[in-house]
This record gives C-alpha cells, sequence and structure tokens, in this order.
C-alpha cells in the first residue's frame, strides 16, 4: 500500500506543480519519513471526529429520527469539527464537491486533493486509505492529511436518493440548505475528504 501511494503522488507530482506553483506556494512530495508521521497524526484525529460525529447522529437518530439528525447536524456539526481542532492545535475541515454546508466547499489545495480521489475512481481504480500533500508557502511548510469517507447505509436517511428519503427530512433539507448538493448517493460511494492541516 505505501509503495502504491507513493507512486500515485509521483505520477501526479507534475500535475500538482503545474497547477499550484506561483510565486508564494507549491506542493512537493513528501518524504517517507514525513509520510510515517503525518499518517500517524492524521490517522488518529480522523478516527477521533468521525467517532464523535457518529456518536452524535446516532443519539439524534434514537431520539427524534433523520429529521431530528439533520437539525442536530446543522446545529453542531461544524463547531463540533472545529473545537475537535482547536483541542488538538490543528486545522480540521471536512469536504466534498457535493458539500452540504457551503462552509466545508474545498479550496484551491483540497480541490486538488479531491480530483486526485475522483481521477482514481474514474479509473476504476482502488482509493488508498490517506493522502498527504507537503505545502510550501511563503517558505513556511506544512502538511495537508486527507481521509476518504464512504456512504454508509445509516447516512442515506439524509443523503441517499429523494425518492427513497423521508418527505419531511427532504422539505427540511431544502429550508436549511437550499443550495444542497449532498444528495443521491448508494452505500459503499466516495462521500469527501477528512482534511487535517499539519505544521511541520
Amino acid at each position: 500500500m505505501k509503495r502504491f501511494i507513493t507512486i500515485a503522488v509521483y505520477l501526479l507530482l507534475p500535475a500538482l506543480l503545474i497547477s499550484c506553483y506561483n510565486s508564494q506556494m507549491k506542493i512537493v512530495e513528501p518524504s517517507q519519513q514525513e509520510m510515517v508521521k503525518i499518517k500517524s497524526a492524521g490517522d488518529s484525529i480522523s478516527v477521533i471526529i468521525t467517532n464523535t460525529l457518529k456518536k452524535e447522529l446516532k443519539a439524534a437518530i434514537e431520539e427524534g429520527g433523520f429529521l431530528n439528525a439533520i437539525t442536530v447536524c446543522n446545529q453542531i456539526a461544524q463547531p463540533l469539527t472545529e473545537t475537535t481542532g482547536n483541542n488538538f492545535n490543528l486545522k480540521i475541515k471536512r469536504t466534498s464537491f457535493k458539500y452540504r454546508n457551503p462552509l466545508n466547499a474545498p479550496d484551491s489545495i483540497e480541490t486538488l486533493a479531491l480530483e486526485y480521489f475522483n481521477q482514481m475512481i474514474s479509473e476504476d481504480r482502488e482509493i488508498p486509505d490517506y493522502y498527504v500533500q507537503k505545502v510550501i508557502e511563503n517558505n513556511k511548510s506544512y502538511f495537508c492529511y486527507y481521509k476518504p469517507v464512504k456512504v454508509e447505509q445509516l447516512c442515506l436517511g439524509c443523503h441517499g436518493m429523494p425518492e427513497n428519503m423521508d418527505t419531511s427530512v427532504v422539505n427540511q433539507l431544502a429550508k436549511l440548505y437550499p443550495e444542497d448538493r449532498a444528495i443521491g448517493y448508494s452505500a459503499g460511494d466516495f462521500r469527501g475528504l477528512i482534511s487535517v492541516t499539519i505544521p511541520e
């Protein structure tokens, strides 16, 4: 797996440099030593944020169904993500091209990471467990760790095909997220990324 990821990153590197290089920023391939260090930190943080959000959403569903889960997610998902990041002095973000909350829209660097995964999916290749970018900006370096998120069966109550979702859920989503892009999924689909920014 490590060799596969290294080769994939190496093949993508020229495109990254062309897309991202300017007088202030460029993306380069992390060393193997850096990859090991960043993977360890990124894995730990992504597990924490994933498990915390799942716990809150499952409790909300048990208490009041998917309609309640939408309200809870709308109120706590973003603050909970930010609080977790603050606890570790790191920036954590959930991002996707098909985002629900506009605050989760990808920036230019995250867009490259999402395109990396989408390219592999379009080629029917198995996506890696993680992906790392080393960013050099204004003579300072930092790392962007990405953990892919797939749609689980439980997610379909709020992210599935509208015709298969409860009408009250569809209406509430339209009310809270008028530009919602995060529907139409099936179980196992690539949902997006957990992004963790880690200083060098």
